[in-house]
């Protein structure tokens, strides 16, 4: 469900803040008890338009009850290679004189700039308008400016944008207000955008939903929500007796992976890693997690990508399994009873079936799944497609067992 921004914004505030002047921030609306909002968000990157990417952008949300001149105030945004404070490689983007954020409303930052195959100055804004009025679902009518200094996003994710508020203009800002929104690996797809909400997070922000349709100029309701308080850290369990001195093996293993399956949407509609628990004690998935692996020929990894599930906490018995099903957008609506049907099993979608919601897994290169604990041990990895091998085939799985030579690598079976 979506609501006008400026009726998202009231919902932000509990008295009326005094209006400011273009160029000057005004005081950042606030509850009576809650933590106050970030004057300026990024809710929407859309960096994959259809063919070319002529028709990149950046929705910039006002969450105050005053206009916001962006070159006026100071304010920087910034594309940035990294998830986290660190700006060392960030790339200022030029933001044009004029560019007002409208009190509770939007502005939409069109990414201009000339390639080999791009020329974005060669379209018009009522291009741009038609392009997504025709694939998403804007706002009836929204402010669009052209922005510099980048040229393009990366289609392939993790990249995000960051905005930069100096210090001293808001009510109460002793320190600039830095927030960036990031979008992983899978969260994009052409035409389909990464939307952001507020979070109690350092980076200010959490990815609400993507790939997604686009919607320039119309930001959900739950993007401007009070974010939940991050919870307490549960404390360290007691130690764990100590096992059998002559039973070697990996805890958590991973026993198999399926990269390839029947499509649902032009997109592959059943992949899923299985994990096996190797032990004679329950394992709670709640401290583990799974990583994507981009392994090189010497097996050293260029990326890593940790894919979250929801939910994030189920317990796997002794010799049981845990399936997590990838999701990509495409197959998002399918549920444990279409995952039953098309393998033939009989899993339980919160009990021993899952979901992770991410672009999904190679087939024609080589890649790894880890199981790792949530301090960063690795526990078990299995490997697919390695030194130019094709291990996959259409919805059948690769199996692994337990190598007894190296408990932390699984072997093909």
């Amino acid at each position: 469900m979506t609501r006008p921004l400026r009726q998202l914004t009231a919902l932000l505030t509990t008295a009326t803040l005094a209006a400011a002047t273009l160029g000057t921030l005004p005081a950042v609306a606030q509850q009576e008890t809650a933590v106050a909002a970030p004057p300026l968000l990024v809710t929407e990157i859309a960096p994959n338009s259809v063919s070319y990417d002529d028709f990149e952008f950046i929705e910039v949300t006002n969450t105050t009850d005053a206009d916001i001149d962006l070159a006026a105030a100071g304010v920087q945004v910034a594309y940035t290679y990294a998830d986290d404070a660190a700006t060392d490689r960030d790339v200022p983007l030029e933001v044009p004189e004029q560019s007002v954020v409208p009190a509770g409303e939007s502005l939409v930052l069109w990414l201009s700039y000339t390639s080999s195959t791009v020329d974005s100055f060669a379209r018009t804004e009522q291009e741009f308008r038609a392009h997504w009025g025709s694939v998403g679902e804007p706002a009836a009518d929204y402010p669009l400016v052209r922005v510099t200094g980048q040229p393009g996003m990366a289609n392939g994710g993790n990249r995000g944008i960051r905005v930069t508020v100096p210090a001293g203009i808001a009510d109460g800002q002793p320190d600039p207000v830095v927030t960036w929104s990031f979008y992983g690996s899978g969260a994009v797809g052409v035409d389909q955008t990464a939307h952001f909400k507020r979070a109690d997070s350092a980076s200010g922000t959490a990815l609400l939903e993507g790939p997604a349709t686009a919607t320039p100029g119309v930001v959900p309701e739950a993007a401007l929500a009070e974010p939940e308080p991050a919870p307490e850290p549960e404390p360290e369990p007691a130690p764990a007796p100590e096992p059998d001195p002559e039973l070697v093996t990996a805890p958590l293993q991973v026993t198999e992976v399926t990269p390839d399956t029947s499509n649902v949407g032009g997109a592959d509609g059943y992949e899923f890693i299985e994990l096996y628990n190797a032990t004679s004690e329950p394992i709670d998935y709640g401290h583990h997690q799974l990583d994507y692996l981009y392994p090189g020929a010497d097996l050293v990894n260029t990326n890593v990508v940790q894919w979250p599930t929801v939910p994030e906490r189920v317990s796997i018995p002794p010799a049981g399994t845990l399936v997590i099903w990838v999701k990509n957008g495409r197959n998002d609506d399918l549920t444990d009873t279409d995952f039953n049907a098309h393998y033939g099993s009989d899993l339980t979608m919160g009990q021993d079936l899952v979901e992770t919601f991410i672009g999904g897994m190679a087939n024609g290169s080589a890649r790894g799944l880890q199981t790792v604990t949530n301090t960063g041990h690795g526990i078990n990895t299995a490997y697919y497609n390695l030194d130019g091998a094709d291990d996959t085939s259409p919805d059948v799985g690769i199996q692994y067992a337990h190598d007894p030579e190296n408990t932390e690598r699984q072997q093909l079976v």
